[in-house]
C-alpha cells in the first residue's frame, strides 16, 4: 500500500519536488497493479483526507501570509 497526497494534483508553489515525488508514486502504484495484478496480487495506493493538526494550521497560515 502507498500513501498519495493531493499535493500530487493540486501543485502549490514551492512544493514542486513533494509534489513530483507524490505524483510519481501514484504512477508507480498504477503501473505495479498492471504488472502483478494478474498474479493475484493487489497494489493499494490511499488519499487520505485532510487533517487538521497544529502543524497543518501552520503551513496554511505561512502559506496565506506568503501569498498576501
Amino acid at each position: 500500500m502507498n500513501v498519495f497526497a493531493i499535493s500530487g494534483q493540486l501543485l502549490q508553489r514551492s512544493e514542486a519536488s513533494h509534489a513530483a515525488a507524490k505524483a510519481a508514486l501514484n504512477t508507480y502504484s498504477r503501473e505495479l497493479a498492471t504488472e502483478v495484478g494478474e498474479h493475484g496480487v493487489r497494489v493499494v495506493c490511499v488519499l487520505p483526507g485532510f487533517v487538521v493538526t497544529d502543524g497543518a494550521t501552520a503551513h496554511l497560515r505561512h502559506m496565506a501570509e506568503n501569498r498576501a
